[in-house]
């Protein structure tokens, strides 16, 4: 009896991996190249083909993203949303950095930001 549930079971994974993998799938330009505002969805190359669905379904989705994406020391785990926090890290410190070196209209916005983060930045002081 547990031996056809098993079986069941991979088959009804089988099924969630084949439905998964259409839903991402999205027609591409005629040219054959991928089009840019359609790179969302699913992506077949983060799976480990290597391993059996039934064996370990986990590695097998996950595989080839975890070889790919390898967590780097600084962090204890890392994903899809690490990676987009730290983006917008580096996003965020490109728009004050820009704003602290802009010569901004005095009393405007953008010159209030830039001088507050500047002397947030600055180094060689002991202000504390």
């Amino acid at each position: 009896m547990s031996k056809q549930y098993k079986s069941v079971g991979c088959m009804v994974a089988m099924l969630v991996v084949l439905a998964v993998t259409l839903a991402g799938a999205t027609p591409r330009a005629a040219s054959g190249a991928p089009d840019k505002s359609s790179s969302w969805g699913f992506d077949i190359a983060n799976l480990d083909k290597a391993c059996k669905p039934c064996d370990d379904f986990y590695q097998f989705a996950m595989g080839g993203w975890m070889k790919s994406n390898p967590i780097p020391p600084e962090y204890s785990s890392w994903g899809t949303f690490t990676q987009l926090a730290d983006k917008n890290q580096q996003n965020l410190r490109q728009i004050l950095d820009a704003a602290a070196n802009a010569k901004a209209a005095s009393g405007s916005n953008e010159q209030k930001i830039g001088d507050f983060y500047a002397s947030c930045m600055d180094a060689g002081s002991d202000r504390r």
